[in-house]
């Protein structure tokens, strides 16, 4: 699922923009491989990641910043045995969810007419 709101305050000098998705259970390739002596599981976790922005406006100038996945939602060990990538039972295709947690990010942005 997806949600999102967006709102300008009536001057249009600011932006703020709210997104959540929402991942459910999935089901994951079948993987005869085993990590650590155990059985992968055959579904991926449910998990909700979540993003916000503000911008702030100016005559031809924005500055806008923002954080994704204030979650901090990450899938555990995404690489089956990531520590042995020549083996047979090295796989980096069951990644299903994030890797990376908190990021924020912030620019500028310039409208040249």
């Amino acid at each position: 699922g997806l949600f999102n709101v967006a709102y300008t305050v009536p001057n249009e000098k600011w932006l703020f923009d709210f997104t959540l998705h929402f991942n459910g259970k999935a089901r994951l390739a079948h993987n005869a491989y085993t990590e650590a002596g155990q059985e992968l599981s055959r579904f991926s976790s449910v998990y909700a990641t979540l993003n916000v922005q503000i911008t702030k406006k100016w005559k031809i100038i924005e500055w806008y910043s923002g954080v994704e996945n204030l979650t901090n939602f990450r899938q555990k060990n995404p690489i089956i045995d990531a520590r042995n990538p020549f083996s047979s039972t090295f796989d980096a295709s069951m990644v299903w969810g994030p890797i990376v947690g908190v990021v924020a990010y912030s620019g500028i942005r310039f409208t040249i007419n």
